[in-house]
């Protein structure tokens, strides 16, 4: 369940979860750009 444990500090899971509402410096149409929830 915990397999991020060891993988992800506490700041990168709590980004995860509550990512912050400045928008990710990947430029283009937001219509473009995919919902992160499913991350590889």
């Amino acid at each position: 369940k915990d397999w991020y444990k060891g993988q992800l500090t506490d700041a990168e899971l709590d980004a995860l979860e509550n990512p912050p509402p400045k928008p990710k410096p990947t430029g283009g149409p937001s219509r473009r750009k995919r919902p992160t929830k499913s991350s590889a």
